[in-house]
């Protein structure tokens, strides 16, 4: 018996002694700082966010070299503190400075979505609207036009099931990139498209429970990363309302009705220790409403701003049409030298269905379009309130060469051709 108990004792301390060097061994292929990169995964990303603010105002061992260039750094002594991961908060500490602060969230925003080495995915808890708070996008009104700002409202938790322990949150709000449109700004303050925390929510209230955003915009993917998170350590619970996100759709045509969804997915909600709580995901879709009629009619100020194609290809440039844009220089034979020509666009030309012309800054002098076919027969005339720009319909034209006479104002004309392509 005493033997077998000896043995027993010898064996299981053997094995812990492996565990723990197995976990030495798999911490230590990890130490090497990449600025941003704090959980170690290869890429920077949004969950990065949260380490950053678990461990921020933490201090320990400056590195020997300090910075936070996207590049290797051999890591300080370990700090005091580890993340649940078993990561030592030293990963933090991206500029290597000794102390996790505003800087070491400023190596995020440099890196965001650089990589290094192989690429670990971020794992999220997905969780089950029957029994999980939801995080979920509503919109304000789900039937808009192009060139308008849609608004959702974004809400955590529900009475039924509310959040506890609310430290941060992160998640991504996909979308078609195609109907929304081009951001000017800078990623991590997009003017295409944002999201704003509600003041005096439960999560975002004041004193201790005051919270703070992030979001950066991925405009290639048609996605948005976007973090909430406390100002300090601790943890809130409640539902309802917490933030707004709005949207600027593409100012194009759409012959008609186009239904498009947005999507809160990769949801990763913690409490101050970094203990992960599941939240179930929401989809929320629109219609963007047609608004060719209008703009033959000249019932709306709403004007297409890209590229019209066939039906089939509604938005952008199409193989047909390429090169096709180009400034058309309209002369107009009825001036006098000293008065300046009147430069317009055409296109698509050919086109199948829907042609738009581009007056710019001599819309004002412009007051009528005609349309001629090759007999000098008239087609069509339409007048011109002004409007920069003008979409004209085709579609039950024969295919064939027309004649555009733009007439001014004051009496001048001028000439275009175009060709009507075949159904």
């Amino acid at each position: 018996m005493t033997v077998r108990t000896t043995l027993t004792k010898w064996v299981s301390t053997l094995v812990a002694f492996l565990l723990v060097m197995s976990f030495t061994l798999g911490t230590s292929a990890q130490t090497l700082v990449w600025p941003g990169d704090i959980n170690n995964n290869g890429q920077v990303s949004k969950v990065d966010i949260l380490y950053w603010a678990v461990a921020r105002g933490d201090n320990g061992p400056e590195r020997d070299d300090t910075g936070t260039n996207w590049d290797s750094y051999e890591p300080a002594a370990d700090w005091d503190e580890d993340y649940l991961s078993g990561l030592n908060y030293s990963q933090a500490d991206a500029d290597g400075r000794g102390k996790i602060a505003n800087n070491d969230r400023n190596a995020i925003r440099d890196n965001y979505m650089l990589t290094h080495g192989t690429v670990t995915p971020d794992v999220f808890m997905v969780g089950d609207p029957n029994t999980d708070p939801t995080l979920l996008l509503v919109a304000q009104n789900p039937n808009v036009y192009p060139g308008e700002t849609v608004t959702f409202d974004i809400f955590l938790g529900d009475s039924q099931f509310p959040v506890d322990h609310f430290f941060g949150i992160v998640f991504t709000i996909n979308f078609e990139s195609d109907y929304v449109a081009q951001n000017t700004g800078d990623p991590w303050s997009p003017d295409a498209g944002e999201v704003d925390l509600l003041s005096n929510t439960w999560l975002n209230g004041s004193g201790s429970s005051k919270s703070r955003s992030y979001q950066y915009l991925r405009e290639d993917d048609g996605a948005l990363d976007v973090a909430f998170l406390r100002n300090d350590l601790g943890q809130n619970s409640g539902s309802g309302q917490v933030a707004e996100f709005s949207v600027i759709l593409e100012d194009i045509v759409f012959l008609d009705d186009v239904n498009t969804c947005f999507t809160i997915d990769e949801i990763k909600l913690i409490d101050d220790n970094m203990v992960e709580y599941p939240v179930a995901s929401s989809t929320e879709c629109i219609t963007i409403m047609s608004n060719s009629q209008a703009l033959t009619t000249q019932n709306t100020g709403l004007v297409p701003s890209e590229d019209v194609a066939s039906a089939d290809d509604k938005r952008g440039e199409t193989e047909e049409t390429k090169g096709a844009l180009e400034d058309v220089e309209v002369i107009m034979p009825e001036t006098d030298i000293e008065e300046e020509s009147i430069r317009v666009k055409l296109y698509p030309n050919p086109s199948a269905e829907w042609m738009q012309i581009d007056f710019g800054s001599a819309a004002e002098n412009v007051e009528q379009i005609t349309i001629y076919n090759q007999w000098g027969v008239v087609l069509r005339q339409l007048d011109i309130a002004e409007n920069s720009q003008q979409l004209i319909d085709i579609a039950n034209l024969p295919s064939g060469n027309y004649y555009l006479h733009i007439n001014g104002k004051s009496g001048r004309k001028s000439v275009m051709q175009f060709s009507k392509a075949a159904n």
